[in-house]
């Protein structure tokens, strides 16, 4: 046997593991790679309900009765407000506002409150 390598069984034995500690080693460390794979999957999952939201939420602001409303309204890919809606500091006209109540009512259809 070359020097600095070990046997299993002399592993097992510094250890104190026997063939059914081997196995459950094996198991436990298994288990730590299916959740870490889990773990790892949840972003994705995430990153794919976030573009389902954009989709949806793209073709309600994309409707020509919200036209007026494109300037206000945030960019989903960065959502992140321009350098002109930062500055802007006029206030929506009524009209504007029950636009956007109409718009924010037909992205949460759901919403009790509707």
């Amino acid at each position: 046997m070359k020097a600095g390598v070990e046997t299993e069984a002399a592993v097992q034995q510094k250890l104190g593991l026997g063939c059914c500690g081997v196995v459950l080693l094996a198991l436990t460390l298994g288990g730590c790679s299916t959740e870490a794979g889990r773990q790892a999957q949840q972003p994705e999952a995430t990153q794919q309900a976030w573009e389902q939201f954009k989709a949806c939420a793209q073709r309600v602001i994309d409707k020509p009765e919200y036209a007026a409303l494109q300037v206000h309204t945030v960019n989903l890919d960065t959502m992140q407000p321009t350098t002109a809606q930062l500055t802007d500091e006029t206030f929506p006209s009524e009209q504007d506002a029950q636009l956007f109540a109409a718009r924010f009512a037909r992205h949460h259809p759901h919403d009790p409150a509707h």
